[in-house]
């Protein structure tokens, strides 16, 4: 059956890159269109890729934080992408919730390859702030100086 293959090959990548005979490339999150140079980046996710040692195939798999509430929570699901010619249309998308050892093998490269993955909540925070500002800078002022001195009656 193809989910028992799928399964397979999972659990081989997980075996392989337990052992470090499986290689995987480490992309950092790019800065987005717009971002000024040296503005802080978010540091809340990272895309892993290797190919095998045949060379005919290709894994990625994304290790994502979102934000809730105030704090940085790494993504329940997450999925696998299985690239080679022979399959249709060249490429799987397995998820998460089908088959659950890929989060085995997000928490291994995460553990092993991105152990600095650590988003700041600092940092949205100071852009949440920009952006206050940036609605109104006479609204801004007004309301900062009523912080500041209080109300007048």
């Amino acid at each position: 059956m193809i989910s028992d293959k799928i399964e397979d090959i999972v659990l081989m990548l997980i075996e392989t890159t337990n052992s470090g005979d499986l290689i995987w490339d480490v992309k950092k999150r790019l800065p987005h269109y717009g971002a000024q140079p040296n503005k802080p980046i978010f540091n809340n996710e990272r895309t892993l890729t290797s190919n095998s040692e045949d060379g005919l195939s290709e894994f990625e798999i994304q290790i994502k934080f979102s934000l809730q509430n105030d704090k940085w929570v790494i993504e329940s699901s997450c999925g696998l992408w299985i690239r080679n010619t022979d399959l249709p249309n060249g490429q799987m998308y397995l998820i998460s919730a089908t088959y659950p050892s890929i989060i085995e093998l997000r928490n291994l490269l995460r553990e092993n390859l991105c152990s600095d993955l650590n988003p700041s909540t600092e940092i949205v925070e100071d852009k949440l702030s920009e952006i206050y500002k940036g609605i109104s800078l006479s609204k801004f002022r007004e309301n900062t100086i009523t912080k500041i001195f209080g109300e007048k009656d």
